[in-house]
């Protein structure tokens, strides 16, 4: 089994490689970097050589809920690569690989220019791509775990000013609830997706107010580390997570591997 990565430079794409790596599974990683911007005739090249027969497209120019970021992002080329790379699909002789579209779970439950470009990518591959059959999009929930430097994001965001300044403020209404998924269980979610074994999904839903308190916590607690929360201009005040509670671990696992690298934030 051979798998080609589009979008390896991402948090997602980075770590799948890593499991499949580990795995000793055939796997071909590209980024904009080492593809020439995604170029047709590279991609092209990369597929009749190599015959993958997955292909998980990771690719996305922004993951945030700010809309004011996305001012930033060329709307006019914002999916002329997947559009690229679907015309190579459609042209292939040989069997056509199986081909997952990363996407989200927001898409149903939250409006914002992220999800609506989100659902714009995944519209692009169900008018586009000729075989339908090929292509699964797989919804995931907003990941947790090591390796996410993206501070556009909420957790990434809090540990870097968190380092940096020892303080932050959030404003988020105070029911709020976040769904979640951790990175090591996505990665075993997507492979097994991808060999045709059904799996669940595990989803760790919280409030917003309660995760952050947690991880400020472990801080707090661990590394004796002196930093202050406030929410929505008031000092942090909230339940915690038990240390009972079968995701406290993994969130004092993610709290480690930040507090050491620091750095990359």
């Amino acid at each position: 089994m051979k798998y080609l990565i589009l979008g390896s430079r991402s948090f997602l794409g980075s770590s799948f490689t890593r499991y499949l790596n580990e795995k000793n599974i055939n796997v071909l990683s590209m980024s904009s970097e080492n593809s020439k911007n995604y170029s047709r005739i590279t991609i092209e090249n990369k597929i009749k050589t190599y015959k993958p027969n997955k292909i998980f497209d990771f690719r996305f120019p922004l993951v945030s809920s700010n809309d004011e970021l996305f001012k930033q992002v060329d709307i006019n080329q914002f999916f002329k690569n997947q559009l690229e790379f679907i015309k190579i699909i459609n042209k292939l002789d040989e069997e056509i690989p199986d081909i997952f579209l990363i996407s989200s779970t927001n898409i149903t439950r939250k409006k914002n220019l992220y999800t609506s470009y989100k659902k714009e990518q995944e519209d692009v591959y169900k008018k586009n791509i000729l075989n339908k059959g090929t292509v699964k999009i797989m919804r995931l929930d907003s990941v947790l775990g090591e390796g996410d430097t993206n501070t556009n994001r909420l957790v990434p965001y809090f540990y870097k000013s968190i380092f940096t300044k020892k303080y932050v403020n959030f404003n988020i209404n105070s029911n709020s609830i976040g769904r979640f998924s951790f990175i090591n269980d996505i990665n075993e979610y997507l492979y097994q997706q991808s060999s045709n074994k059904k799996i669940n999904n595990n989803q760790f839903k919280v409030k917003y107010k309660i995760l952050i308190h947690t991880l400020s916590t472990i801080l707090s607690e661990k590394y004796i580390f002196n930093h202050r929360v406030d929410w929505n201009n008031k000092n942090l005040s909230s339940d915690l997570l038990s240390k009972e509670n079968k995701y406290y671990d993994k969130l004092e696992n993610m709290t480690d591997w930040y507090f050491k690298n620091k750095s990359k934030l």
